[in-house]
């Protein structure tokens, strides 16, 4: 093979590799997407950037089916990208939609009954979970056949104290859900609409505090989650949980590139500042709550 031959294969090789941006929203340093309450909205941030927006939703801004849903979009408490391109996203005052990126409208859209929820998650067949922790329960609902709210079958499929996170595990094809004191594994049963428990896992002896929050799954398998005494991880492979920092109410973690994100609250529950590694990004005015790594 000649050295233009192998030059021609390495550009192809890399030109295959090269990643497109998420819903074709393109920035100049790291592709933050938050939830933000001061203006009831999602947001995309340039890390690069020294101030303003690259993109946001806010449901008045979309088709009517939506808008008319708007009122239940107060306190924008949870966003997860997913690998189609697209953001799942959820309020305090029960709204929830799947937002394609690029064409900044939501697949679908509609409203968590059960009171003040703070996590969503994507089912393998298109329905939704979601974890509220005024109501103390995870929620299952399908939007499918009725995509914007009237209509749609609902379920609560598992009691939990406080329950603020809930993530799918494709692997063990499991459902987690983070509540006050314990992480619980949920057997999805698709036929019925129900979960049951595989198994349920206290982190107060393991030192991890309590009030769980935020829960993600990392690549390797193992569970990364906050609580109001610390940030911690859990591997379900050997059940064991391991604090891996002392750190009061940390809202939301993420993790990409240039190492872990997160909100932590300045006022309340929001902040204005979200940590990137070792950046500070601000936004003068902002309430973050949640903030993620956009690409997965």
């Amino acid at each position: 093979m000649t050295k233009s031959t192998i030059a021609a294969a390495l550009c192809a090789a890399a030109a295959a590799g090269a990643a497109e941006p998420f819903g074709g929203v393109e920035t100049k340093g790291t592709a933050i997407v938050a939830a933000e309450q001061a203006g009831r909205r999602f947001v995309v941030i340039d890390s690069a950037a020294d101030d303003g927006y690259v993109w946001e939703w806010k449901p008045e801004s979309d088709r009517p089916e939506v808008a008319k849903l708007a009122g239940r979009f107060g306190n924008p408490s949870d966003v997860r990208p997913k690998p189609d391109g697209k953001l799942l996203v959820i309020c305090s005052g029960g709204g929830f939609a799947k937002i394609d990126v690029k064409t900044g409208k939501a697949e679908f859209a509609g409203v968590c009954g059960a009171a003040n929820p703070h996590s969503i998650e994507e089912l393998p067949d298109g329905r939704v979970a979601c974890a509220s922790s005024d109501g103390n329960a995870v929620t299952i609902i399908d939007p499918r056949e009725h995509p914007f709210g009237k209509g749609q079958p609902s379920k609560k499929v598992l009691a939990l104290t406080s329950a603020h996170g809930v993530v799918w595990d494709a692997k063990r094809k499991s459902l987690w859900a983070l509540g006050a004191t314990e992480i619980v594994e949920l057997e999805y049963l698709p036929e019925t609409m129900e979960a049951k428990v595989k198994s349920r896992h206290e982190f107060i002896e393991a030192g991890c505090g309590k009030l769980g929050h935020d829960l993600v799954l990392r690549k390797d398998g193992t569970l990364s989650f906050t609580t109001h005494d610390s940030v911690s991880s859990f591997d379900p492979r050997t059940g064991k949980f391991t604090v891996v920092e002392t750190a009061p109410t940390v809202k939301s973690i993420s993790f990409g590139a240039k190492g872990e994100m997160r909100c932590v609250p300045k006022v309340k529950w929001w902040t204005d500042t979200i940590a990137v590694g070792e950046k500070r990004v601000t936004r003068a005015g902002a309430r973050f709550y949640k903030a993620r790594y956009l690409a997965n």
